[in-house]
């Protein structure tokens, strides 16, 4: 995903506030950055502050 000002997948601005989400274990991004799961499918590793972007 990119990291720009806008949505790469409906082009919707984003707020300027939002934390976005990647994990820091194995790099792998949620479809929605902003609202990651609790923890990463693939190796497991639990989404907090270390995980944003």
């Amino acid at each position: 995903m990119t990291k720009g000002q806008f949505c790469a997948e409906c082009g919707a601005k984003k707020p300027a506030g939002a934390l976005l989400y990647k994990c820091d274990k194995c790099g792998w991004e949620p479809e929605d950055p902003a609202n990651p799961p609790k923890f990463c499918p693939e190796c497991g590793d639990r989404f907090d502050e270390r995980d944003v972007k």
